[in-house]
């Protein structure tokens, strides 16, 4: 046997007899300990009261919450289609700034052959 199987085995018999000495409370002693634990009438209205409000701020902040996280997702959702836009605008940009880059190229070889034309005249 373990030591802590020993300190039970010599505790048991200490615990089983004070088990035994508590009586269950009588009527009387049981409305005494429910009127010592039960709030008195103000003091519950206060903590009625006092959930009311705690009740109230939390239903306020949900509205504000809801009310903003729509606001943002509205938000984001412009964004979104803002950048969108942006990004069709730069595709068109890169393309019109291609085809100008293409016409200068164009250009200068047309003058390069013109310039090599008129060296041999």
């Amino acid at each position: 046997m373990h030591s802590s199987d020993t300190r039970c085995s010599h505790l048991r018999p200490h615990l089983q007899a004070d088990l035994a000495t508590i009586e269950s409370p009588n009527e009387e002693t049981f409305s005494e300990m429910y009127e010592q634990m039960c709030p008195a009438p103000p003091q519950l209205q206060k903590l009625v009261s006092a959930n009311n409000n705690l009740q109230a701020q939390v239903h306020e902040a949900e509205n504000r919450t809801a009310i903003a996280r729509s606001s943002f997702e509205n938000r984001l959702s412009q964004l979104g289609a803002a950048a969108d836009d942006i990004d069709v605008e730069h595709e068109e940009l890169a393309a019109e700034n291609g085809a100008l880059r293409a016409q200068v190229r164009l250009r200068r070889a047309s003058l390069a052959g013109r310039r090599s034309v008129q060296h041999l005249f």
